[in-house]
């Protein structure tokens, strides 16, 4: 059990690093928010702002599912147990997509 709370605290540090940035001045980023009352949750590309998403061309397939178990809705314990996919407790999936883009040659200098 102590490994799947280091893991699940040292995931959500690199998620609110990752959505904090560098950047100067006032900054709002909108999201969901895990609900600790739920045995699992998933982030995705449309709505955490850590992933990668072309809200124009609906294009970013990130997505991180986190289960829980022991969650009072206070609280909760990152599932270190298989689910039927034989997964456990945290699942980080991606897929390719095409994604066109013009592109006119540098050329060289000599």
């Amino acid at each position: 059990m102590k490994f799947a709370q280091l893991a699940m605290t040292g995931i959500l540090a690199l998620f609110l690093t990752a959505t904090t940035g560098f950047a100067a001045g006032n900054v709002e980023i909108k999201g969901a928010t895990a609900t600790l009352g739920l045995d699992e949750f998933t982030w995705n590309a449309p709505n955490f702002a850590g992933f990668y998403y072309d809200i124009d061309k609906n294009i970013g397939t990130e997505q991180i599912t986190l289960r829980l178990f022991e969650s009072d809705g206070a609280t909760a314990v990152l599932s270190d147990m298989a689910d039927a996919n034989g997964y456990p407790g945290v699942v980080y999936m991606t897929t390719a997509q095409m994604k066109n883009f013009k592109f006119k040659p540098w050329g060289a200098i000599w």
